[in-house]
């Protein structure tokens, strides 16, 4: 197996030095619905159990990530399974992110980049997101990936960006070079797992996926290293946040105060703001009209609300705070509607 890096300058260049904003995302896992290295090896390779170990090693520190997904991807071609194949069964069985080809058009519509920076081999992703994306859009896609080695013998390996690397591929190298430009711009960051550990403390805002049933490794990392996050689990959520960022409307330091996956309430707006406003709210005061509980909003949640304007806005623990029992008060259509229900 060849163990040099693909043609690239290392660290890699910061391609859009004059832009205001740049985003940049994993691919596995967070554009799209299922890791796809992790869907090759459990249905072609060692198999699930196995694969979650390394995974599990690779966050406590007891092996490299480079190491691990080596060995993983090894499973595959020792099982007798071509590249062909792979990239075939990919196209089969991963789905993007359905809030990501809305997000990618309004970054496109507002001149902000979206590079994708993956620990995954370009032809696979690029296999997988022409399909889903279309040609075209896939081609305006940035890629800063591994690539892969193909033999004399009909197999192949993959060819790692930063083989000197623990991580195979040094995500924060993506990173960094922006960091020393003289205006650099603001940097969104996009991840959910192991492979994202590297760029986790150079963003200047991180966005970490959480699935129901996922193993949301990136989360816990975070988590044990103090590192700010914004946990979210699809795209039109984190397309909010990103707007109203980009408008000037919320500062980076108050993004990083929102999060989206512990609900409290949802609240359904409607072409007129909000059609139950009059019964349920009072300045900073929104009431429920699932459990008619009334919650007292932040300036920072309230700014929100009024800024992103979406059709479903998240409360969460960290914003939302109950009132006392004896304030709150149901409004007579909602007592109603609830009872009816």
């Amino acid at each position: 197996m060849s163990d040099s890096a693909p043609a690239s300058t290392l660290p890699y260049p910061p391609v859009y030095k004059d832009k205001k904003f740049v985003i940049l995302s994993d691919w596995d896992g967070t554009i799209t619905t299922c890791d796809s290295n992790d869907y090759m090896t459990d249905n072609l390779g060692y198999g699930k159990e196995r694969r979650r170990q390394g995974n599990l090693d690779i966050l406590t520190g007891k092996a490299t990530f480079r190491d691990a997904f080596r060995e993983m991807l090894s499973s595959i071609v020792a099982n007798g399974h071509s590249f062909e194949e792979c990239k075939d069964v990919l196209r089969k069985n991963i789905q993007l992110d359905s809030g990501f080809k809305d997000f990618y058009a309004w970054c496109k519509a507002n001149d902000i980049p979206v590079i994708i920076v993956s620990s995954g081999m370009a032809p696979t992703i690029r296999a997988v997101l022409s399909n889903l994306l279309g040609e075209e859009a896939a081609n305006e896609i940035e890629i800063i990936s591994n690539d892969v080695d193909f033999h004399e013998d009909g197999t192949w390996s993959i060819k790692f960006r930063h083989p000197s690397s623990g991580f195979g591929h040094d995500k924060s190298w993506a990173i960094l070079p922006y960091r020393d430009l003289p205006e650099p711009p603001t940097l969104f960051f996009f991840g959910d797992g192991v492979s994202d550990m590297s760029a986790a403390k150079h963003a200047d805002v991180l966005f970490v996926k959480t699935k129901d049933q996922g193993d949301n490794d990136l989360a816990a990392y975070c988590t044990r290293e103090g590192i700010k996050h914004i946990l979210f689990d699809d795209f039109s959520k984190a397309l909010s946040v990103v707007k109203s960022v980009v408008k000037g409307d919320l500062t980076v330091e108050k993004a990083l105060a929102i999060d989206f996956s512990s609900v409290v309430c949802r609240f359904e707006l409607n072409g007129s703001r909000n059609k139950y406003k009059k019964e349920t709210m009072t300045r900073n005061v929104m009431c429920s009209r699932v459990t008619g509980h009334k919650y007292r909003l932040s300036s920072t949640f309230w700014k929100l609300w009024h800024v992103v304007g979406t059709k479903h806005i998240m409360g969460h623990q960290s914003v939302l705070r109950p009132l006392p029992t004896e304030r709150r008060r149901w409004p007579q259509s909602l007592k109603a509607r609830h009872a009816a229900s």
